[in-house]
């Protein structure tokens, strides 16, 4: 695909998004949940493809169908109403970010983060994942979110413009690893997502839920090379539509001096993290991606 017809379809896919986002933005927040929330019924019969990776992944901790195929509805209905929420929060007043998100387990990030020797926070992409950067922020801690740049500058900068507007320092993950290492020693938070298999990233083999996978490595070495602590969260909308973020304990990783092996068992440790983090909310995971092999 040449440079300029790629520009071309960019930029035709950009304005009805434009759109959508500002139609989104405008409308009251319960109204526009019920409107995502019908739009994935409709569609629904149309994602073939994506509800049967969805339905085949799932297998990994469900084997009855019948219960697959009800969490592979619910997905695409939890899916399209976290977007909504995250295209929004650009504009949500602290206040309201406040009264929309509990969390459980911050002290354990307060206690580490104290030390000021920074620490090193990994998470999925499940739920409305960008308002764990935002809520942190918002709370007074110093934060740098690490993420894959998008394939549309014009996307991206919206992207990078709404993490800065609550505080949070964006880096992209083709930046230097030695930037991440002093933001740590300067007594950041560092957040770093850790569940997918991405092209734009190194990644090597491991396990998740008993089967094989490609998992990023660059985590576990910048958690290995600065001996910071290791504290996974991850985020779930409740039933009510508001949403909670579960934090579980932290941990150090061990270095052997062999550190081919200490990335292997490194990658082991945190897909039990992934594990456990996706475990809180089976159905706002994206089990559309295709992640076992």
């Amino acid at each position: 695909m040449s440079h300029r017809f790629r520009k071309i379809k960019n930029l035709l896919l950009f304005i009805p998004m434009l759109f959508i986002y500002s139609v989104f933005v405008i409308l009251p927040r319960k109204t526009a949940l019920c409107i995502a929330s019908d739009v994935a019924k409709l569609l629904y019969p149309l994602l073939k493809k994506e509800k049967r990776i969805a339905f085949d992944n799932l297998a990994v901790i469900e084997p009855d169908p019948l219960k697959r195929r009800l969490i592979v509805r619910k997905l695409f209905v939890n899916i399209a109403k976290n977007l909504v929420d995250m295209m929004r929060l650009w504009w949500l007043r602290r206040d309201k970010l406040f009264s929309v998100v509990d969390v459980e387990g911050e002290e354990e990030i307060r206690k580490l983060y104290n030390r000021g020797k920074g620490v090193l926070l990994i998470t999925t992409h499940q739920g409305a994942f960008e308002y764990i950067p935002a809520y942190l922020a918002a709370k007074g801690y110093k934060l740098v979110v690490v993420g894959r740049r998008l394939y549309d500058p014009r996307l991206d900068r919206m992207l990078v413009s709404m993490r800065r507007s609550w505080g949070t320092v964006n880096l992209a993950t083709d930046k230097e690893p030695e930037k991440l290492s002093r933001f740590l020693s300067s007594g950041y938070l560092v957040g770093l997502l850790v569940d997918l298999n991405l092209r734009s990233v190194k990644n090597e083999k491991s396990i998740l839920f008993g089967r094989e996978v490609l998992s990023p490595k660059g985590p576990v070495l910048l958690a290995l090379r600065s001996s910071s602590p290791v504290v996974p969260l991850a985020i779930r909308r409740t039933r009510d539509d508001r949403f909670k973020i579960t934090v579980l304990p932290g941990f150090y990783l061990l270095r052997s001096g062999n550190l081919d092996e200490d990335v292997r068992a490194g990658l082991l440790l945190f897909n039990r993290c992934v594990e456990s983090l996706i475990m809180l909310a089976v159905d706002e995971w994206p089990w559309t991606h295709p992640r076992f092999l």
